[in-house]
């Protein structure tokens, strides 16, 4: 069966039926166990994580850029589940990179530190299909457009300074929307 056409069932969330492999559910599980120990390193990461996981317009539109890209344009998961596992194993990387020495743009530009960092690294992967309810075709325009609201009613209880909180969110979007040529990893 192509990967496409998963078995039937009723996704986590409430509203519409999402179809999803089980054994997507079993590498999504996989995947956030991998990264719970890194969990300690990235206290902010962590917050902002279990924030958008448990948020409701977040979930909705998860389950909305799931159920357009599955259900209508026959694409494999594009909701919750996929975000989950790009999310927890782009943060494995950027932790590689940075036990590796390589500097993130976050930190030397002087926007935040590592964890901010990793914040935005993860946030913008969670983030980066939602735009698929929209249009496949520049998704992820729409996704950076429908991602601010949302950080901006959950990124004031980690980051109260309004200026940091911006340049961040500046940070998420533009990750969001997908790296550009102007993109660059500085090593120390």
């Amino acid at each position: 069966m192509p990967i496409a056409h998963h078995e039937k069932r009723v996704y986590k969330n409430r509203g519409v039926i999402i179809t999803l492999a089980p054994s997507y559910e079993t590498l999504e599980q996989e995947s956030l166990e991998a990264v719970a120990p890194l969990w300690p390193k990235y206290p902010k990461t962590r917050q902002l994580w279990e924030s958008l996981v448990n948020d409701p317009e977040a979930r909705a539109n998860w389950d909305m850029a799931d159920y357009m890209a599955v259900n209508k344009l026959s694409y494999n998961d594009h909701g919750m589940t996929h975000a989950l596992i790009v999310g927890a194993n782009a943060i494995r990387i950027f932790d590689l990179l940075v036990s590796a020495g390589v500097v993130p743009d976050v930190v030397s530009s002087g926007a935040g530190d590592v964890d901010d960092a990793s914040l935005v690294t993860a946030t913008a992967t969670l983030l980066h299909d939602i735009g698929n309810q929209v249009h496949r075709q520049h998704h992820e325009m729409m996704g950076a457009v429908l991602a601010r609201g949302i950080l901006d009613r959950l990124m004031p209880e980690i980051y109260p300074d309004i200026e940091q909180r911006v340049e961040l969110r500046a940070f998420i979007l533009h990750a969001t929307r997908g790296a550009s040529p102007t993109t660059s990893i500085r090593r120390p």
